[in-house]
């Protein structure tokens, strides 16, 4: 996002839209949808969101690291991950 000059952090997004949650929450998983690595710049209890996560690592297996240590064993984020590994077009040909 752009503010005059300036682009705007993901982080500082959320700044702007704390006092509405379920804003702070679409912007979350609109953003990991996009790049599953922007997980690790959300606040803390949106990466607690199982949803917001499994989002993320469909995106991007790599994402779990920043995933809530208590998401990081879910059995359905771990098959999430390990189908989007698999699927076709990440396979070295």
């Amino acid at each position: 996002m752009r503010k005059g000059n300036q682009t705007m952090s993901l982080r500082d997004n959320f700044r702007n839209t704390s006092s509405f949650p379920y804003a702070r929450y679409n912007r979350a998983l609109k953003g990991v949808k996009k790049d599953g690595l922007t997980l690790k710049d959300i606040p803390a209890e949106l990466r607690a969101s199982r949803s917001i996560v499994l989002a993320a690592v469909r995106q991007n297996p790599q994402a779990l690291q920043y995933a809530a240590e208590t998401l990081q064993a879910d059995p359905a984020i771990i098959a999430a991950m390990t189908r989007k590994a698999d699927s076709p077009k990440n396979t070295l040909q």
